[in-house]
């Protein structure tokens, strides 16, 4: 499917609109964004090609609801350029079930560190589907947003990443030691579809062409490039 086809653009049409009414993003509109390192733990080459390296992360939750009222939590990494990248690569994850029938649908939580983050699509790589989950495994209570910014100051949060192909086992792929708070200014606009290697490529084609649309029109909205 084009991305540039009627029913795409027709489906993807409400972000834009959202956006523009908020002048924000329509989803994930609060977020703190952290770094830290990313240490591959899988093991030599196997499945996806994330390496160790120094991230930006972006923690957020869908909607900005009350702090007593769950909420979808969000997790988006960008990596550097690697060797089969000519720019960084974003990975984008939300809370979701850990089994195999709920890792792509989203389900809200009360606090970050018990949240099992999911990629929700698989990444299409070397001819196999690959799905992406992660967890908190050294975090004290982070209800909000901004306990966790606090919390970072205190020690670092420590998320450990899997990787599944299909409906195969989940493997260790990285952990994630998030030490520092970033002190820009600004907020980064995440895009797991234009920000991709070559090698990796979100699926199924249909809810990629829809999320690319999506994220074009959201950042349209808001005017953001």
């Amino acid at each position: 499917m084009n991305e540039t086809s009627m029913p795409v653009r027709v489906l993807a049409l409400p972000f834009g609109l959202g956006s523009a009414l908020r002048h924000a993003r329509l989803f994930h509109p609060h977020g703190k964004v952290l770094t830290g390192t990313l240490r591959r733990t899988a093991e030599g080459d196997a499945g996806l090609p994330v390496g160790t390296c120094e991230v930006t992360v972006r923690l957020s939750t869908a909607l900005g609801l009350p702090r007593r009222v769950p909420d979808v939590a969000g997790l988006a990494l960008r990596l550097p350029p690697t060797d089969r990248a000519d720019g960084a690569w974003d990975i984008l994850l939300a809370s979701a079930g850990r089994e195999v029938v709920t890792r792509c649908v989203p389900l809200p939580v009360l606090a970050f560190e018990t949240a099992s983050f999911s990629t929700l699509m698989p990444l299409q790589f070397e001819g196999g589907q690959w799905w992406v989950r992660a967890r908190a495994v050294a975090a004290p209570p982070l209800p909000t947003l901004d306990s966790i910014v606090d919390a970072v100051r205190a020690r670092p949060l420590v998320f450990e990443f899997e990787q599944a192909e299909g409906t195969g086992a989940y493997v260790p792929l990285a952990e994630l030691t998030l030490g520092s708070v970033d002190q820009s200014g600004g907020d980064l606009s995440f895009d797991p579809i234009r920000r991709t290697p070559d090698s990796v490529r979100p699926g199924p084609e249909w809810l990629r062409s829809l999320r690319a649309r999506a994220y074009l029109d959201s950042r349209r909205g808001r005017s953001d490039t």
